[in-house]
């Protein structure tokens, strides 16, 4: 009863009742010697711990429920751990890693005829690939998930493919189809009452319409979605939306207050154990050299060291306190 409890909160995005309540469940399993109910409690905390940005408890987790998972052949379990741990590997900045636990998923789902498996383990093959800036070979591999999860009359795994094909294609600058299909994703969230993914999606359509530019319509998308992901203590996308302001406010023409969000980012994500995603060096380093070209080296130093001081939640009250002028006022 407990493990169920527990796995209705987590899927209802309420991590601190359902951390408790799998935490009793695993402490009972353990004093019963039921290790099929150990690992699924370890698989679930770490989950809990993952969606919180924890990666490095998250990873021992899951690992330790892979390990009894396998030496008791349970392989439907199996490859659910390993479908999650592929997003810690992610996380902890491994790509080769998520990239074959992925790949073991899928030879799995796919053994077994398991259709929504399948779907999966393709959706998160792609998100991979285009986490690595291969936005090309990600589309067909997302675009295979998203016809399967249709074919199966799945809404919540057609709404993540499409928030997932939406990053992709915003990548590919191609940010009509990204927008169109990250409304799609968000239309069907929104009706099925999923919490974190609603966050996800309007943050990719904050990130869409700034690749478009449109400042202030992007300020209110990763209100919105900042607004979620605070209330679920989602640290690891509330990191992303951060970032995203060091752009934003660039685009509004705040050099200093950029200047700011960019130290911020770079102490906090040290501070959480959070590594930055490998395709954004090249354009963080070019968006650094633009700020410290708009600001004199005073100004610049001071506004580095500033932003340095700020803890997550100060750096986003400042974020989502912002008066950002629609792009014509601005400039």
């Amino acid at each position: 009863m407990l493990f169920h409890l527990g796995d209705v909160a987590s899927n209802q995005g309420n991590y601190a009742d359902a951390r408790s309540q799998l935490e009793q469940a695993l402490a009972i399993y353990q004093n019963i010697g039921n290790r099929h109910g150990e690992a699924k409690s370890l698989g679930q905390i770490g989950y809990i711990l993952r969606e919180q940005g924890d990666f490095a408890a998250a990873c021992s987790l899951h690992e330790a429920a892979l390990d009894i998972h396998r030496n008791l052949g349970d392989r439907m379990n199996e490859v659910w751990v390993l479908s999650s741990l592929g997003y810690v590997y992610h996380g902890q900045g491994d790509p080769r890693r998520a990239q074959d636990a992925f790949a073991q998923a899928l030879e799995i789902y796919r053994a077994f005829g398991n259709r929504s498996g399948e779907a999966w383990s393709l959706a998160s093959l792609g998100f991979i690939t285009y986490a690595q800036g291969d936005y090309a070979s990600a589309c067909p591999l997302l675009e295979e998930a998203l016809a399967i999860n249709r074919e199966l009359d799945n809404s919540a795994g057609e709404a993540w493919d499409l928030d997932l094909l939406g990053s992709a294609l915003c990548g590919m600058e191609d940010y009509s189809a990204a927008h169109s299909a990250l409304e799609q994703a968000l239309a069907i969230n929104r009706r099925i009452g999923s919490r974190n993914a609603e966050a996800s999606n309007l943050r990719h359509l904050g990130d869409s319409t700034r690749g478009q530019k449109d400042v202030a319509t992007a300020h209110r998308y990763y209100v919105e979605a900042a607004a979620l992901m605070r209330e679920l203590d989602s640290k690891s996308d509330l990191m992303e939306i951060l970032e995203a302001y060091v752009e934003l406010s660039m685009l509004a023409g705040q050099p200093e207050r950029a200047a700011q969000f960019y130290e911020a980012s770079q102490a906090l994500r040290q501070t959480h154990a959070l590594p930055p995603c490998p395709i954004k060096r090249d354009r963080d380093g070019r968006l650094i050299s633009d700020i410290h070209a708009a600001l004199t080296e005073s100004s610049y130093v001071a506004a580095r060291n500033e932003g340095q001081k700020w803890t997550l939640d100060k750096a986003l009250d400042y974020a989502m306190a912002m008066v950002l002028l629609p792009n014509d006022e601005a400039a």
